[in-house]
């Protein structure tokens, strides 16, 4: 559920809450390798979330910017401990986000966002455990991340270049003893497409411009500078 208000011209308030469940995958239920052995015991993930911020629009709506604070937590996460996968009893993530959205001219936009996020194990049935014990962040989740890019769009072209920003986390990897962060990374990219007609429209995109060497999940590296291209068909 949420809800909006405009207190006054240029200003808005918002809040949101929602429920959910996660179920595990088959992979996560039945697997039979030696290196990941299913647990058909699993119980659903569940969360409860909670969100409340301001929008606030200057020039003329020319520029617009929010800030939120949001409260979520989990019960029964699925997390992987070698060889098979159980359940965390209860976690929490709470945290603070910043985004502004600039139309510089008819043509050209520029956004960015960030996020600043503290994650905590709170009940754990490993509760000593180095990677999923009491106090431990909740892996893969960054304390750090945001996003900057720049959009132009003249006539039929839709033009983009931008960088996703990523903290260094905590992410255990069973493989290598010893390594529980996984460090921090920027993704720059561009893409960019042309309208044809109201059917067609080819594009382009190029990532990991910067040509980094990291990995999105420790263990597993993200692909090298890419360029990817297609046609893209509407009707």
């Amino acid at each position: 559920a949420a809800a909006s208000y405009r207190i006054a011209g240029s200003t808005v308030l918002r809040a949101s809450a929602g429920i959910g469940i996660v179920e595990p995958s088959l992979l996560q239920n039945y697997s039979r390798e030696s290196y990941a052995i299913g647990n058909p015991a699993l119980r659903p993930e569940k969360t409860t979330g909670y969100e409340a911020g301001v929008i606030q629009e200057w020039f003329a709506r020319r520029l617009e910017t929010q800030v939120s604070a949001f409260a979520n937590t989990f019960q029964d996460l699925i997390v992987y401990v070698y060889p098979s996968w159980l359940n965390i009893q209860a976690s929490r993530a709470r945290g603070i986000e910043f985004s502004s959205r600039m139309k510089i001219a008819r043509w050209l936009t520029a956004s960015g966002g960030y996020t600043r996020m503290w994650t905590r194990i709170t009940l754990s049935n490993t509760p000593d455990s180095v990677f999923y014990g009491v106090g431990q962040e909740i892996a893969r989740q960054p304390g750090n991340s945001g996003t900057l890019s720049v959009t132009l769009t003249p006539r039929r072209w839709t033009l983009q270049a931008g960088a996703i920003l990523v903290g260094e986390r905590q992410d255990p990897d069973p493989y290598v003893f010893g390594v529980t962060r996984n460090r921090g990374y920027q993704n720059v990219y561009a893409t960019g497409s042309f309208r044809i007609d109201k059917h067609l429209q080819p594009f382009l995109r190029a990532s990991n411009l910067l040509n980094q060497t990291y990995s999105e999940v420790l263990g597993y590296p993200a692909l090298s500078r890419s360029i990817y291209g297609g046609l893209r068909l509407e009707w």
